[in-house]
């Protein structure tokens, strides 16, 4: 807006020579004290060339990496201020089996995948569920359920077996005996024992 402010044909002039030079509009309304609504106006007809309007671009670039340091500062400071609550903190492979010897400690057994929102975490840092678990306690646990009714899965069982006692793992197997017999609290106790010989 002008403000009812009547300028001399000299300005507009003036504005118009700056504008086939290749200035913006708010370049010329700096230079000369105006808006650049009114520059617009005056200048609406002035068709800049590509070369200009590269140079334009060109030197808007530069104003940018110049302001581009404090702008990032600032960005940092309100993220900082404003974000870090939302934030969530990764968390290292000691505290994240450190959960699990936890868990372990205050139920007295292994937790199940499931109980831990935390899961993809665990298959990101260490492969795979079971993987966390064994790192924790080296223990693995393995359910032989067809144990006997197939030759080719009890080659597998031995092949498991022999495997954990080359890596010094602990091996806790469970077989469909222990999950469905009448003694199943027994049971229960024994592999815990297991674990925590």
């Amino acid at each position: 807006m002008n403000n009812g402010r009547r300028y001399s044909e000299e300005i507009k002039e003036r504005a118009r020579t700056l504008r086939k030079d290749g200035l913006t509009h708010r370049e010329i309304a700096k230079e000369l004290g105006t808006s650049w609504s009114i520059v617009f106006l005056w200048t609406k007809e002035i068709i800049l060339t590509s070369e200009q309007k590269k140079a334009i671009h060109q030197r808007w670039y530069k104003k940018y990496l110049r302001k581009l340091p404090h702008f990032r500062e600032k960005l940092q400071e309100l993220a900082r201020v404003n974000l870090v609550r939302y934030q969530k903190r990764g968390f290292s492979r000691e505290e994240l089996l450190q959960k699990i010897r936890e868990f372990y400690s205050r139920y007295g057994r292994i937790p199940l995948k499931r109980e831990f929102n935390l899961y993809e975490t665990y298959q990101r840092k260490f492969g795979s569920w079971n993987n966390a678990i064994r790192t924790a306690g080296n223990v693995r646990i393995e359910y032989f359920g067809l144990q006997g009714l197939n030759k080719i899965y009890d080659q597998i069982i031995k092949r498991k077996q022999k495997l954990c006692q080359r890596e010094g793992l602990k091996l806790i197997e469970i077989y469909p005996s222990d999950l469905f017999s009448k003694n199943f609290k027994s049971c229960s106790r024994d592999i815990l024992k297991k674990l925590t010989k």
